[in-house]
């Protein structure tokens, strides 16, 4: 390779399929979900696993140096992309090329829907934990009315006590 050559990322699918990604733009929002754009030549292996979406006429319509290419786009979390430098990166996307789920995406719906359940989880919890505190204020207060009241029916005996002591007293 000469010194300047551009190099190209590698484009690898959720079915574990390969492209070279030729251009890539920045992100956008399509109907709630933001979607990042590829352009990608595919490998002949990805040419003949998707016949039916990439032998179509006109569909890879795009010259680039590496082959005709066309653009694609996938949800933003279905992409793995660490890599922003062009040498030795790969974008690895969740989902089979054409969009469809993977073990990968299954994998990561499971997942999301185990957090959503923890976080609902922890928001019970979290509720508990203030009518708990709530509760516990509420008998403390209680308890310290009940020991108030007993120290004065205590006081009260011992003054009668005190009373029948000193009559006692008095009547000897």
């Amino acid at each position: 390779m000469a010194l300047g050559d551009l190099n190209y990322k590698g484009f690898l699918t959720g079915d574990d399929l390969w492209g070279i990604v030729i251009d890539e733009r920045t992100p956008y929002m399509k109907r709630g979900i933001e979607m990042k754009p590829y352009l990608v030549v595919p490998s002949p292996d990805l040419i003949a696993a998707y016949p039916h979406i990439l032998k179509k006429p006109g569909i890879l319509n795009i010259d680039t140096p590496k082959g005709k290419g066309l653009w694609v786009e996938y949800p933003t979390y279905w992409v793995v992309d660490a890599n922003p430098s062009r040498k030795n990166a790969v974008t690895r996307v969740l989902c089979a090329f054409d969009g469809s789920k993977t073990v990968h995406t299954k994998r990561e719906s499971s997942l999301s829907m185990e957090i959503k359940k923890l976080n609902q989880e922890l928001d019970d919890e979290r509720l508990a934990y203030i009518q708990l505190q709530e509760d516990y204020q509420y008998a403390r207060k209680e308890l310290l009315e009940a020991a108030k009241h007993f120290g004065e029916i205590t006081s009260v005996i011992k003054g009668e006590r005190k009373k029948e002591d000193d009559e006692t007293e008095e009547t000897k």
